[in-house]
């Protein structure tokens, strides 16, 4: 099993999450984790892509030897996040790097950002593959299709023991800005590695952050300090236009603040955006007019 370790701290090497004076601080850590003895015996172990490809036989290990109670995907991914956190550097070091790259080119920092958190595993890129494309051709333009494959589905176990286990109200929803390095539980994805970079929209504090699961390229989120319910108002335009004046080549935009035909989360202001071009945009114009508002009088 030791084979494992040494795989995946050769991966961060590889992908710059730690450097190699971090080295023997990162093993420790990891054959503590894994209830593992010490050896120096490598054996052969091919270069991994994703953390997944290391983590999962551990924890494998650790089930057959009775050392956890439950395999699931889900119970699995509680645990892949926790030692990923080993990986991570703290928010204000990410904050602070965030900050410095920006100044140059916005897209600097989110090209970054992106490819960190694909690398840390909380974007799922290896799951995020199953998901299936479709570009039909129509007589108004191209329709998109996307079937999301990549979140695993409850197990039944995991759905039995979150009956049993103590609810709590902490944080208050998933958006909420205390998510981040929250260890999760039966009830909550874990969030050990979700990082998020402040914003300042029209004079308020909001938090930039990417989706786990991704929907289209580079799927953030953006997401009000305050827990406080969806609403579509004069407000919600004037931040969409100041977001897509801020970070370049993002479009923005947010869901109805209805239920069914709204988001899945109203419960906390958020709006979502990302690096892509819809179908729509490349819609065949059927005409165009011109609207004329006449300024309301008053005596």
């Amino acid at each position: 099993m030791i084979k494992h370790v040494y795989a995946l701290i050769d991966y961060g090497l590889e992908k710059n999450l730690i450097k190699k004076s971090d080295q023997n601080y990162i093993y420790n850590q990891l054959i503590y984790f894994f209830k593992l003895e010490h050896s120096e015996v490598k054996s052969n172990y091919d270069k991994i892509k994703s953390p997944e490809e290391a983590i999962f036989p551990l924890l494998d290990d650790l089930y057959h030897r009775g050392l956890l109670d439950n395999n699931s995907i889900q119970f699995k991914d509680l645990y892949l996040s926790k030692v990923m956190n080993i990986f991570a550097d703290k928010p204000s070091v990410i904050i602070k790097q965030f900050e410095t790259l920006s100044e140059n080119q916005y897209s600097d920092a989110t090209n970054w950002f992106y490819q960190y958190m694909k690398d840390l595993d909380y974007i799922k890129t290896k799951r995020i593959e199953k998901n299936k494309r479709y570009h039909v051709d129509s007589k108004y333009g191209q329709i998109g299709i996307t079937i999301n494959l990549s979140k695993p589905e409850k197990d039944p176990k995991m759905i039995a023991q979150a009956l049993k286990a103590h609810k709590s109200d902490y944080p208050l929803c998933v958006l909420c800005p205390e998510n981040e390095g929250f260890s999760g539980n039966l009830n909550r994805d874990a969030r050990d590695t979700i990082r998020l970079i402040p914003l300042c929209i029209n004079d308020e504090t909001w938090f930039f952050q990417y989706s786990p699961y991704s929907y289209y390229n580079e799927h953030a989120i953006v997401l009000s300090k305050t827990h406080r319910p969806m609403v579509i108002n004069r407000h919600t335009f004037d931040n969409l236009l100041e977001l897509v004046t801020t970070i370049d080549g993002y479009f923005f935009g947010s869901n109805a603040d209805l239920p069914i035909v709204g988001g899945s989360i109203l419960s906390h202001d958020h709006y979502q955006g990302g690096k892509y071009n819809f179908p729509i945009e490349q819609a065949t114009i059927l005409y165009k007019t011109t609207l004329i508002i006449k300024p309301t009088i008053t005596t």
